[in-house]
């Protein structure tokens, strides 16, 4: 088998690691190489074949493909990472986020992307962030496997029809949730069910307090230990993921959305929002 890779681990929220995918995909389509994403050594942990289905061509996502990719190359890039290639699965290498990019310290290496092609069989690199239109070209090409349909499913009739979605991130990146509502009381009158997407529990306590209880929606769990932000917090891997993604869904079925948060995150949600192509509907009639 003559195929070239670039073994990819794509760090940070779920924005960045879209932003990660896209552009390691195009760095494989310039390049003539398939693109294997090692979910679970993203924040989220996860194989990514459990919970997604990508539609784009030469790619492979599931962690025992890559497992049997790695363990049948001889040649890698960085060459620091020559019969490495089993240790991307336990604790014998980490990566680092630096000044100058991610950088292993068991093997001084660093993992940036290069910039032109490389001999090697298998290019070693690890990405975090970049726009919002690089996201939403991905997210485009992302399915949902039946699992996760299935949770997003059993969220979403726990509401009725019509209801107002309140996007709030408050926690790593601040938003001022008093001044939405406050702004906002001709919609918040307009709508009797509100769900709440938040990272911030004190925020739907907040809510709570703003109206009436029996008003206001959050499906999520949250840690019990303080956290920077969900993506990094030591919630459940599984459940981290599956509620994040029935929030995705619940966002994108609100008949109305208003927010004041800060990130890329929800500048993507407001661009899916508005978006009427076909190949989103398979979020919004789940």
């Amino acid at each position: 088998m003559n195929n070239r890779f670039l073994y990819l681990e794509p760090m940070g929220g779920l924005n960045d690691v879209l932003t990660g995918i896209y552009r390691g995909y195009s760095y494989c389509k310039k390049f003539n190489r398939i693109l294997l994403i090692n979910g679970n050594r993203t924040q989220y942990q996860v194989n990514f074949s459990d919970y997604f289905k990508f539609s784009l061509p030469s790619l492979i996502y599931d962690t025992e493909l890559i497992k049997k990719v790695l363990a049948s190359s001889d040649s890698f890039y960085p060459s620091a990472f020559k019969e490495s290639g089993n240790k991307f699965f336990g604790e014998g290498i980490s990566f680092k986020f630096t000044d100058n990019g991610y950088y292993s310290s068991e093997l001084k290496a660093y993992v940036n992307l290069p910039s032109s092609d490389i001999q090697e069989k298998v290019i070693i690199s690890s990405i975090c962030g970049g726009n919002v239109s690089q996201s939403y070209e991905i997210f485009k090409n992302l399915g949902f496997t039946e699992i996760v349909k299935s949770y997003c499913h059993s969220k979403r009739i726990l509401l009725p029809n019509s209801y107002l979605c309140i996007h709030a991130r408050n926690t790593d990146l601040k938003c001022n949730l008093d001044e939405l509502l406050s702004k906002n009381e001709g919609i918040l009158n307009q709508y009797r069910n509100i769900y709440l997407a938040t990272d911030h529990k004190e925020s739907i306590n907040l809510l709570k307090s703003k109206l009436p209880s029996h008003r206001i929606f959050n499906f999520c769990s949250f840690p019990e230990r303080s956290y920077n932000n969900l993506h990094g917090s030591d919630l459940s891997a599984d459940i981290k993921i599956k509620d994040l993604l029935s929030d995705i869904c619940i966002a994108l079925n609100a008949e109305c959305f208003i927010s004041n948060s800060k990130g890329l995150f929800v500048q993507l949600l407001r661009i899916l929002r508005k978006d009427k192509n076909s190949n989103l509907s398979k979020y919004t009639n789940i």
